[in-house]
């Protein structure tokens, strides 16, 4: 449906008191704005605002922002709070792809998508507000115990919806296809449009779910519940070999890609009960698409290793936190000395928007900070999210256009004990907790696993690497690494852009055969 312009809509909501026009600038300081504890509910496509309206009035306890990217809807909502004010109900005009700009992580308790677009062309997929890219915007603002309620009267979309959520592995808490003739109708509050529906007696569809991440696996869980997991082999075919691979530099080409011809060898070499484990410094969000067409692969080493996330859910199975005080002050120091500074939190990486031009005007390849830039999330400032303790970090990447200043402000952020820091090249810095690495991280993944030692090979090419080719029974310098690397490894083989790691793989599958 077209939707009709209303003349002096922009004028309206500008003017509004009920309309937030500094959204960005609350981004981790909700609380602040509106000086209480209360929670945070937020509508995604608010349509006139009748649903809000109705809770608000219902749940004064609770703070209700209404999204909306049309002017000419969100001014209908306007004429109808101010014939029936109250303090608990606000509202934005914006799109919610930018959702994550104006929320910081745990945040928001609940979100409700009512009756959204349907989007039914294929190449439109990533606009429905229940697909693969919304879901993950959503979780990186939910509370620890946040949810999204969705309802919808299109059976595709539904459809879609239900195995979105289970591809992203998360909890679905309730589920029906007829909801007015359920037991989750109770309490349930209607849309302008699922009053219509209902009229005509048109089943409505709904779901609760909410992210399904687990932050610490325990040990004993080590090699169960495997066989159900996306891209698993089965049971019997439990890998005998664990082959730690990183990517920037290793893995990757040069231009940042992984070759079809390494990408098939992966596979082949899966098959053959070698268990490939992604790592790399890089977050998972920005490491993911360069493995995530690799057959079998089932969890990355993101972060330095300070997350290990399951690739087939993006569950998190164990993660290791920088000290709250410690990421606080080492954000300063870099900020206030000119460096570009990034917080890896759990799956995702942080920035503050504006500075990604310093990242520019170091020595380290554009196309390799394109890379990292491209899943990055800007906010306004990380400031208070960092102060509070809001936002735990499990990494902090550090670039200073200036070398001297690199090495300078590195040995300053050396002083804490309770912190690594290692050089990937020599134009940036990578910081995280001082008990992990990434041969912590092949331990866990190893004795998850229940490989045996003798079976673990690493490969690599820069200081983030050492830890885990000394560790491996098999330490791997591709041609291009560092040198303190080469004089720590067992072996160097061809370089990146000569495929070496898949060559190699290649060569210990013929041999076993």
């Amino acid at each position: 449906m077209r939707l009709r312009n209303v003349r002096g809509s922009r004028e309206e909501i500008a003017k509004s008191e009920y309309v937030i026009k500094d959204a960005e600038a609350s981004w981790g300081r909700w609380k602040e704005r509106f000086a209480d504890d209360k929670p945070i509910h937020i509508e995604i496509g608010m349509g006139k605002g009748r649903f809000l309206m109705d809770l608000s009035r219902i749940h004064p306890e609770i703070h209700y922002i209404g999204i909306e990217k049309f002017s000419s809807v969100l001014v209908r909502a306007l004429e109808k709070i101010e014939e029936d004010p109250r303090d608990n109900l606000h509202f934005l005009r914006m799109d919610a792809e930018h959702i994550e700009e104006i929320f910081g992580p745990g945040e928001v308790d609940r979100i409700y998508l009512n009756f959204s677009d349907p989007w039914p062309k294929e190449r439109h997929v990533k606009r429905r507000l229940t697909s693969q890219q919304f879901l993950r915007r959503y979780e990186a603002i939910l509370s620890a115990d946040g949810e999204v309620i969705f309802k919808t009267d299109n059976q595709a979309l539904f459809d879609f919806s239900e195995e979105s959520v289970n591809q992203a592995g998360w909890q679905i808490e309730a589920l029906t296809r007829d909801l007015h003739h359920s037991s989750y109708v109770e309490g349930n509050v209607m849309t302008e449009y699922e009053a219509k529906f209902v009229k005509r007696g048109n089943p409505i569809c709904m779901m609760t779910v909410r992210p399904g991440k687990q932050t610490d696996a325990a040990d004993d869980n080590k090699g169960a519940d495997m066989a159900g997991l996306e891209g698993q082999r089965a049971a019997k075919d439990k890998p005998d070999k664990l082959c730690a691979i990183d990517l920037d530099g290793t893995l990757m080409r040069s231009d940042s890609i992984v070759s079809e011809y390494s990408k098939e060898v992966l596979r082949r070499a899966i098959e053959q009960g070698i268990e490939f484990l992604p790592t790399s410094g890089r977050s998972f969000r920005a490491a993911i698409d360069s493995v995530k067409d690799i057959e079998g692969t089932r969890y990355l080493l993101g972060g330095n290793a300070s997350v290990i996330t399951e690739i087939g859910t993006e569950r998190i199975i164990k993660q290791w936190i920088i000290p709250q005080k410690i990421s606080y002050e080492i954000y300063h120091l870099v900020k206030d000395n000119g460096g570009y500074i990034e917080m890896y939190c759990e799956n995702d990486v942080y920035t503050e928007r504006g500075t990604e031009e310093i990242a520019y005007r170091s020595k380290l390849n554009p196309v390799f900070v394109d890379s990292l830039l491209e899943t990055v999330i800007r906010v306004p400032s990380m400031e208070h999210m960092l102060k509070t303790g809001i936002m735990q970090v499990n990494k902090i990447h550090i670039v200073f256009p200036d070398q001297e200043d690199l090495y300078r402000y590195a040995d300053k952020i050396r002083a804490y004990p309770e912190v690594n820091v290692v050089h990937p090249t020599h134009y940036n810095m990578e910081v995280f907790p001082s008990d992990c690495n990434k041969d912590i991280g092949m331990e866990y993944v190893r004795n998850m696993l229940d490989i045996p030692w003798e079976g673990t090979i690493a490969i690599g090419d820069s200081g983030n690497d050492r830890a885990m080719i000394e560790y491996a029974a098999t330490g791997l310098a591709v041609a291009n690494a560092m040198d303190e690397l080469k004089e720590a490894a067992d072996r160097i083989i061809r370089s990146n852009d000569e495929d070496g790691p898949a060559r190699y793989l290649e060569e210990l599958i013929e041999a076993d055969h």
